[in-house]
């Protein structure tokens, strides 16, 4: 019972929360307030919603948008580097679903 509710609740609480306070961190010097929490809690969202149905894989695509974030907001402007980060984000976590979803058809 209690591994159910930690793998239905906690790990998407988990991953929402080291997405939320990593998207935080990175982009609270780029971004006004506002801009900061509309930014921070979409990304939150989405890697808690996905993590609903991939477990761990959207902590790893937050990763990888947090590098392309990290690499491109150097050398284009602010906005269009989080753009590529969503890009990158986005495209990380339907990968992820794909992936467990021709994983899932393989077993049965």
């Amino acid at each position: 019972m209690q591994s159910e509710l930690l793998n239905t609740f906690g790990v998407p609480t988990v991953s929402a929360a080291i997405a939320g306070m990593g998207t935080y961190l990175l982009i609270r010097r780029d971004f006004r307030h506002w801009g900061a929490a509309l930014t921070t809690m979409g990304c939150a969202v989405l890697v808690g919603v996905t993590s609903l149905y991939v477990f761990y894989l959207p902590v790893f695509a937050f990763l990888a948008a947090a590098a392309a974030y990290l690499g491109t907001r150097r050398r284009v402007r602010v906005d269009l580097a989080l753009a590529a980060s969503a890009v990158t984000l986005i495209s990380g976590l339907a990968f992820s679903a794909l992936i467990i979803t021709v994983a899932l058809a393989d077993m049965g």
